[in-house]
């Protein structure tokens, strides 16, 4: 595991699934990561997503779950 690995980066490494990481700078406390790496990419922050993991309480026990969102969005 890398040192500092996001949840998702846990996830992935823990499923065996293939991806890359691409690093960006940004300011401390910014808070409009998905736009800030849009525009470090080169890309418009309308076709970027922001992929959001949590783990769910449910009668049947906690179930990881995945929402996919805009950039620009709040979930």
């Amino acid at each position: 595991m890398a040192k500092g690995a996001t949840p998702a980066i846990v996830m992935l490494e823990a499923a065996g699934v293939a991806f890359a990481v691409t690093e960006f700078h940004h300011e401390p406390g910014e808070r409009n990561y998905g736009q800030v790496a849009a525009e470090a990419l080169g890309i418009e922050p309308d076709r970027v997503i922001k992929t959001l993991m949590a783990n769910l309480a449910t009668d049947a026990g906690i179930e990881p779950i995945v929402r996919i969102v805009p950039v620009l969005a709040q979930l």
